[in-house]
C-alpha cells in the first residue's frame, strides 16, 4: 500500500513514532503546502479564525469588521487565501477521495468585509466546499453545548473504532442540532448526544469526506496511530468508476458473494452488540474494584456513584456536606459522605460534614434520610494488609448520631457475595447501609 501523507493544521496530533508509510507534516493554514499534496488534512477552526482575530480588534458587539480599502490588504489576502484553499480542498476530496478532519468548535465570529460595492463574510469554514449557500458557521444548527455522554454510530469505518475505544474520553463543546439541520447538506452522524444532537458527523463531498469530531477528543499515541492506520486502509480500498448501467452486468456467483457478505456483516453487527454488553459488564466490575483503590474523596465518590448507578440507583449530588443522595423515592433514602486516606485511617471530618449536610436537608428540604459514611483507609495497601481504617472518634460520632459506618471493602464484599450466590446486590447493599 502507498504512503499516507498527513497535514496537521493546528490540530495537534500526538507525537507518534511514525512508520515509514505514514508521514505527518505540521504547518500553518496560510503557509501550508497545497492540500492536494496530501491524503488527509486535520485542522482546528481556531487556526483559521486567528488569521483575522490576531490582527483586528472586535467591535463593541463582538463582531470583526474590515474595509479592504483601509486594512493594508488584509481582506484581499484572506479572500484570495480562502479561494485557493477551497480549490485545493475540492481537488483533495473530488479527485483523490481524500479526507478532511475538523474539530467541532464553538461558533466563532466571522469576519465581515465591508466595501462600497458590497458586504460579505468569511469564516473558519469558508474554504470548505459545499457550504457556499448555507455555511455551517452561519447556520442555526451549530450551537455551543458542553457534555461527555454520546452514543457512537458505526457509520464511517475509519473513525468508528477510535470513537468507540475513546467513548469515555470524549468531551464536546459544540453540537449540530438535528432539528435545525440544513436540508441541502448531506450529513451522517458519527456520535449522538442524549438530546439527539450530533457531536460528531460526516459531510460527503464528491468522492471525499469531511469529518467533524469533538474538539476535546484527546486520543493518545496508540489511538492516533490506529486512526491513521484506519485512514490508510480506507484510502487504499479498491475503487473504480461505476456508471448506473454497470449494475446490469452480472457475473456467475456475484449474487451469492453479496449474500454471504451481507450475512457476515449481520453477524458482525450482532457480535458487536454482544461485545458492547460484555464491555459494559466489565466496566461495572472495574468500578466495583475501584472502590478498593480510591485514594481520595473524589475518587471514592466517583467509583461509588458508578457502582450505585449500575445497581439501578439514581444517585445525585446534594448540598455541601453530602456527596451522594439517594432520595426517599428509592428503596430507601440515604445521604452519603465518603472519606479516603492513602496511607492512614479516616478521621472525624466525614462525620462533621454529614451532620451539617443532613441538618441543611431537614431545614431547607424537609428531608431526613439515613446518614451513611463510607471510608477507605490505607487505600494504597492491599485490603488484606490494612490496619484499622477508622479512627475511634469517627466511630463514636457515627454511633452518637445513628449514622451507618462502613468501609469500601464492606461494599465490595457485599456485592461480590450477592453476585456469587446469585442474589440481589441491590437489596444486599440496602440491607448493609440500613443495618450497620
Amino acid at each position: 500500500m502507498r504512503e499516507l501523507k498527513v497535514l496537521d493544521l493546528g490540530w495537534g496530533l500526538p507525537e507518534i513514532e511514525e512508520p515509514e508509510y505514514i508521514r505527518i507534516v505540521s504547518e500553518g493554514f496560510s503557509k501550508a503546502s497545497s492540500f492536494y499534496d496530501f491524503d488527509t488534512v486535520f485542522f482546528d477552526p481556531v487556526e483559521v479564525s486567528s488569521l483575522w482575530e490576531d490582527h483586528l480588534r472586535p467591535q463593541g458587539d463582538g463582531t470583526f469588521r474590515t474595509n479592504p480599502e483601509e486594512d493594508g490588504g488584509l481582506a484581499r489576502g484572506l479572500t484570495r487565501l480562502m479561494t485557493a484553499r477551497k480549490e485545493e480542498t475540492k481537488n483533495l476530496l473530488k479527485k483523490t477521495g481524500g479526507l478532511v478532519f475538523c474539530k467541532l468548535q464553538r461558533p466563532r465570529q466571522p469576519l465581515r468585509i465591508i466595501s462600497r460595492e458590497d458586504e460579505r463574510e468569511i469564516d473558519a469554514y469558508s474554504w470548505l466546499p459545499g457550504f457556499d449557500d448555507n455555511r455551517l458557521i452561519s447556520s442555526k444548527a451549530l450551537s455551543a453545548r458542553k457534555g461527555k455522554r454520546v452514543e457512537v454510530q458505526e457509520t464511517f469505518p475509519p473513525v468508528a473504532s477510535v470513537l468507540r475505544d475513546y467513548k469515555d474520553e470524549i468531551s464536546y463543546q459544540a453540537v449540530l442540532r438535528k432539528e435545525e439541520l440544513p436540508g441541502e447538506l448531506d450529513l451522517f452522524p458519527l456520535a449522538i448526544t442524549p438530546a439527539g444532537d450530533y457531536s460528531a458527523f460526516l459531510f460527503s463531498y464528491k468522492e471525499g469526506n469531511v469529518i467533524f469530531l469533538p474538539a476535546d477528543l484527546n486520543i493518545e499515541e496508540s489511538g492516533a496511530l490506529e486512526l491513521l492506520e484506519n485512514i490508510r486502509t480506507f484510502l487504499n480500498r479498491e475503487s473504480f468508476f461505476r456508471p448506473p448501467w454497470l449494475d446490469g452486468y452480472q457475473i456467475p456467483g456475484e449474487a451469492e458473494l453479496k449474500q454471504e457478505i451481507g450475512k457476515i456483516d449481520s453477524d458482525i453487527a450482532d457480535m458487536e452488540k454482544v461485545r458492547q454488553n460484555k464491555t459494559k459488564e466489565l466496566k461495572a466490575v472495574e468500578s466495583l474494584k475501584g472502590l478498593l483503590s480510591a485514594r481520595t474523596d473524589i475518587e471514592l465518590e466517583r467509583s461509588l456513584g458508578r457502582v450505585l448507578s449500575e445497581l439501578g440507583f439514581k444517585p445525585k449530588e446534594s448540598c455541601s456536606g453530602i456527596d451522594l443522595l439517594l432520595s426517599p423515592g428509592e428503596d430507601a433514602g440515604f445521604a452519603i459522605k465518603v472519606g479516603a486516606e492513602p496511607d492512614g485511617p479516616v478521621g472525624l471530618n466525614p462525620y462533621r460534614e454529614l451532620v451539617r449536610g443532613i441538618n441543611d436537608l431537614k431545614i431547607f428540604e424537609n428531608e431526613d434520610p439515613q446518614g451513611v459514611v463510607i471510608v477507605n483507609g490505607y487505600a494504597e495497601k492491599d485490603p488484606d494488609k490494612r490496619e484499622e481504617q477508622i479512627e475511634e472518634e469517627l466511630k463514636s460520632g457515627c454511633n452518637l448520631y445513628g449514622f451507618t459506618l462502613v468501609t469500601a471493602e464492606d461494599i465490595f464484599e457485599t456485592i461480590s457475595e450477592a453476585k456469587e450466590e446469585r442474589g440481589s446486590p441491590r437489596e444486599e447493599l440496602i440491607d448493609l447501609l440500613q443495618n450497620n
